[in-house]
């Protein structure tokens, strides 16, 4: 549980700190080219799955959708 926890607020705090010191920053390149780093955001779900539906779709899809389906699973 501890772990689960540690995960999840490392992520939130890298996600912070990007939007912070990269949002409106241009392309960062290090070690000549090799590592690169730039903001970006994923709309969608996982690999940008639904990024070019409208958000109310995305919602419906990704927050309704998904919320019945884990309820109907959890009845089950």
């Amino acid at each position: 549980m501890i772990t689960i926890l540690a995960c999840i607020n490392l992520d939130q705090a890298s996600k912070m700190a990007a939007q912070h010191f990269l949002q409106n920053q241009a392309l960062l390149t290090y070690f000549g080219g090799i590592f690169n780093l730039v903001y970006a955001e994923n709309t969608g779900a996982m690999l940008s799955l639904g990024s070019e539906l409208h958000a109310t779709a995305r919602f419906g899809i990704f927050v309704l959708g998904v919320g019945l389906a884990l309820a109907s699973a959890l009845v089950y």
